[in-house]
């Protein structure tokens, strides 16, 4: 019976930089891609280095073509004074066409925490 070997290569600094860097910008399969490793890999090297997510999703809340709010999902839920159900039924395209309140709520993707607002 063989006996199959497991290959473990080990992170460079380089791509210990690249992952703390895109961790939660790009998703674990996109960085794996990048660096030559599954995205189980880099999910525990990300994990048992304690390194944090580096992306929050933003949203932009316009009242008619007014900008209103940019924002986590927290803060225009705290604008609009919506739960989390409310929140997400409303940012559905289907509410924007049948609502006559004129509020939209627009998904601006992924943005780094550390950029400003």
């Amino acid at each position: 019976m063989t006996t199959k070997t497991r290959k473990n290569k080990h992170w460079t600094q380089e791509e210990l930089d690249y992952l703390e860097y895109h961790y939660g910008m790009k998703t674990t399969t996109e960085i794996g891609k990048k660096l030559g490793r599954t995205a189980a890999s880099v999910r525990v090297a990300a994990n048992t280095r304690g390194f944090k997510l580096q992306g929050q999703q933003k949203y932009a809340v316009y009242d008619g073509d007014d900008l209103k709010v940019i924002g986590t999902q927290e803060a225009c839920m705290e604008f609009l004074d919506l739960t989390y159900v409310g929140f997400h039924s409303m940012k559905a395209p289907s509410y924007a066409e049948r609502s006559k309140t004129g509020i939209r709520i627009i998904d601006l993707g992924m943005w780094r925490i550390d950029e400003d607002e």
